[in-house]
């Protein structure tokens, strides 16, 4: 994934505010936040992929108020095999 930061309108009402290109589980993989302002709600997730497979997760949490350390683990602990 190419490396990059910015800010990106996807649909009139989701923007993505950061993507980091990291590793997981030995393959390239995007971190991500998209906030949705129709809905006042923000997403972090991890997208990557294996062969023909793409593999994604994402936490979801109220605009203002920040996921808890429960959320950063759960998208941590994602392997794939």
């Amino acid at each position: 994934f190419p490396n990059r930061n910015y800010h990106h309108q996807t649909s009139p009402s989701n923007t993505l505010l950061s993507s980091d290109p990291i590793e997981l589980s030995g393959r390239p993989a995007l971190r991500f936040t998209i906030a949705d302002t129709s809905q006042k709600t923000h997403f972090d997730g991890i997208v990557t992929y294996k062969d023909k497979s793409m593999y994604q997760a994402f936490v979801s949490y109220d605009e203002g108020k920040k996921h808890d350390a429960n959320a950063d683990h759960f998208l941590e602990s994602l392997r794939i095999q």
